[in-house]
């Protein structure tokens, strides 16, 4: 195995797997022979994180995976029932590994991006005057508070904190919280969650794991990390009210609509990032919807309150290379995330690649490592968009009509998708195409410019001058309002059209289109 590599060579068949699986390798192999707990494992790997031991038995089973291995019958690794794992074949220290694959000096790079790409992102994040409304959706809910055992160890301790969180959670907003001793499944009109503590003393301070359980699933839904607590009535109530923060923050993040769009799920997980941390990410991309300059400041806190989350930090990366913004920052960024790729997840990885490409001007390195990334999720409209503006910019417009054509589900909030779509669908002489992007591009809460300036190009072409000059009225006056230029070129656009309406014959339209190319 190389491990900076996440590689298993198995016979002449190269394997590769997850950094944290190679890292239980890795453990494993340091102990070659000897038990290793679950709890250890764990420790040494993940280490301060929350995580379950499913993460652990992913691990081992995709190692097995990779030699082909049998738990029934084990040649590599070995199950130790109730106590752990062990590796079972002889481990033998080869020479030093080959370094990692292609660590360009990417500092050294200049930023540049495709026209279309570079303008949806600029404008996405471009600011608005009026602040941005919140995003989150009122929901109906229900908090338990189990009560700690009678006979549980630290009980003292426990029913001390318990009562604090009934004083600190009394002066929430929009919860219902009610004590209980048991998170038994109920039935009624509120979603209902349960919090749980588990008290561990660790010298002369607690560590309180807070846990949030669906009531009707009596699944953990949320485990962030322990908070640590003095014995004292001034320590309990200070860890109340830090655990109060934590689930609050984490309630408002899932009542977030970008929480459960399938598209934003692989860019976050509550499991590895800080709960604070995702829940400015995601009231960021709420505000990046709307155009709003908060985005900007969120995304940059979240980034700066968990150093191991990478998608804010690739998210900002289009944007300040679109912008042209603090050179500093951008060079932050990609340091940062060259420093998380090893340990990125499967999706991550060619997004961090791409991030870097992308501020390089490396067009045919960025198209390459999105295409990786739509393989791992194939489902996922903000790769499939990204990977669109990198066919453009090697001009390839077929190729990025291929990839933004099933995006017309209508699902999408961000009005630069369905321009870009649009634009697309008039240079290879499909407008009609082009003017149902459009006209859903204009129903969506924040239209853009260029929605306006393309749809003001299809009237000329039907020959309808008094839409047409509604449009460039509604398209000035939202320059006006974001306070900036008119930055999208209608040349290619306006030129395609005049050639479609010179071909069937309508002489007078060709002639206004062309207006816009001279």
């Amino acid at each position: 195995m190389h491990p900076s590599l996440g590689l298993i060579v198995n016979g002449d068949e190269p394997v590769h797997v997850e950094p944290r699986s190679i890292d239980v390798l890795v453990a494993l192999a340091a102990r070659s022979g000897q038990v290793c707990s679950k709890k250890e494992l764990i420790r040494v790997v993940w280490g301060d994180a929350f995580v379950t031991d499913e993460v652990l038995t992913h691990a081992v089973w995709e190692l097995r995976k990779a030699f082909g291995d049998n738990a029934s019958d084990p040649r590599y690794i070995q199950t130790i029932p109730k106590r752990g794992y062990r590796l079972i074949a002889p481990v033998e220290t080869l020479e030093a590994e080959p370094a990692a694959t292609a660590r360009r000096p990417w500092m050294a790079y200049a930023a540049g991006a495709a026209i279309l790409l570079a303008l949806a992102v600029a404008v996405l994040l471009r600011p608005r005057p009026e602040p941005a409304p919140s995003r989150a959706r009122p929901t109906e809910r229900e908090l338990l508070l189990i009560a700690p055992e009678p006979d549980a160890p630290h009980s003292a301790a426990g029913r001390s904190l318990h009562q604090d969180l009934v004083t600190a959670f009394a002066g929430a907003q929009g919860l219902s919280i009610r004590e209980a001793n048991s998170c038994d499944p109920v039935t009624t009109a509120r979603r209902t969650l349960c919090i749980e503590l588990e008290l561990e003393l660790f010298g002369d301070r607690y560590e309180v794991q807070p846990s949030v359980i669906d009531a009707r699933t009596d699944e953990i839904q949320w485990a962030p990390r322990a908070v640590r607590m003095v014995p004292t009535p001034q320590g309990s109530r200070e860890g109340a009210e830090a655990i109060t923060r934590r689930v609050i923050a984490y309630l408002g993040a899932i009542d977030l609509d970008l929480y459960t769009d399938p598209d934003i799920r692989p860019w976050f997980d509550f499991r590895r990032h800080d709960t604070f941390a995702v829940g400015d990410f995601l009231q960021g991309l709420s505000y990046t919807y709307l155009n709003d300059s908060g985005a900007r400041v969120l995304l940059d806190q979240a980034a700066e309150r968990d150093a191991g989350f990478v998608a804010p930090r690739v998210w900002r990366i289009g944007s300040l290379v679109a912008e042209g913004g603090d050179p500093e920052l951008l060079a932050h960024y990609l340091a940062d995330l060259q420093r998380l790729y090893e340990g990125a997840t499967p999706f991550e990885r060619p997004m961090i690649e791409w991030a870097i490409a992308h501020a390089a001007g490396n067009a045919r390195k960025a198209q390459k490592e999105l295409k990786i990334a739509l393989e791992k999720e194939p489902d996922n409209r903000v790769v499939r968009f990204m990977l669109a503006g990198t066919k453009l910019q090697s001009g390839d417009i077929e190729g990025a009509w291929e990839l933004l054509q099933p995006l017309a589900d209508r699902r999408w909030r961000f009005p630069g998708l369905y321009w870009a779509a649009a634009g697309c669908a008039i240079l290879i002489g499909l407008p009609d195409e082009a003017q149902g992007y459009l006209e859903h591009a204009r129903s969506l809460p924040s239209v853009d410019p260029p929605t306006y300036a393309l749809l003001e190009l299809l009237a000329i072409y039907r020959g309808d001058d008094t839409a047409a000059a509604g449009y460039d009225r509604k398209r000035l006056s939202r320059l006006r309002e974001l306070e900036a230029p008119d930055e999208l070129p209608l040349e290619p656009y306006a030129r395609a059209l005049a050639a479609a309406a010179e071909s069937e014959g309508r002489a007078a339209a060709a002639k206004k289109l062309g207006e816009f190319v001279d």
